[in-house]
């Protein structure tokens, strides 16, 4: 059954103005609790004024701040939250009629497969958000940098999957990201994620792991922001070095 079924697609000011603003809470107060509050009323807000585009995309942001508490408290409840967050933002976006609706939903929950290492189940979900955000791109997000960082995210997950030619498309797609012309924020998240990214795909053996490392910690340490990143930054440096 579809919810929606007019050619053209509502916008809901209030619902984009308390998504933004949780963004904001989750990245730089990192106020995660806030932000799932702030996120459940954006939620409201997009469904009633009809924006289903919107209320799955505040679904994918819930499942990235429930990600985050899991990775503060490693409590496993908050790591299926966020599994049931992503699919059912995938729910709303098929339910929803809206091609332009798909992308970032199936991207989420490949997320989630490669978060939890299970790369193989990460893959046809990349594939699938690919396929959607080249042929059917959301207007907020049709910018050279979100595909390459989808491109970074899905060639990662294809490498440590098996398909070892993935190494040279994730090569290409850092590229991209290194000059692609974005808000400084969104920039230094994805560059220093796709470098660590790479050292995570070379592995302890690789002379050049180090180097990718500190490629992302250069990232880091550029902009104070990034506290959230730092964390992970750290934690990955332990298992490499």
């Amino acid at each position: 059954m579809l919810l929606y079924n007019q050619a053209t697609m509502n916008t809901s000011t209030r619902g984009r103005q308390l998504h933004n603003q949780a963004e904001e809470v989750r990245e730089k107060e990192q106020n995660f609790i806030k932000a799932l509050q702030l996120l459940d009323e954006a939620t409201v807000a997009y469904i009633n004024d009809k924006d289903y585009l919107g209320a799955s995309e505040a679904q994918a942001s819930r499942f990235i701040t429930l990600n985050h508490l899991f990775d503060q408290t490693r409590d496993q409840a908050y790591s299926l939250l966020a599994m049931s967050s992503a699919k059912v933002a995938i729910e709303m976006a098929e339910a929803s009629g809206i091609k332009e609706a798909l992308a970032l939903p199936y991207l989420n929950l490949a997320k989630a497969y490669e978060d939890r290492g299970e790369y193989t189940q990460a893959v046809p979900l990349y594939q699938k958000a690919w396929g959607a955000i080249t042929t059917n791109p959301p207007a907020t997000h049709n910018r050279p940098a979100v595909k390459a960082d989808m491109l970074v995210h899905k060639s990662f997950s294809e490498y440590m999957a098996g398909d070892k030619i993935a190494l040279t498309q994730l090569t290409q797609a850092i590229e991209e990201l290194k000059n692609a012309d974005e808000p400084t924020y969104t920039k230094d998240v994805w560059l220093s994620g796709a470098y660590m990214r790479m050292a995570k795909a070379l592995g302890k053996s690789n002379p050049e792991t180090k180097t990718y490392l500190d490629l992302a910690k250069a990232v880091i340490d550029g902009n104070p922001d990034l506290k959230l990143r730092l964390g992970q930054w750290e934690k990955l440096a332990k298992e490499l070095l």
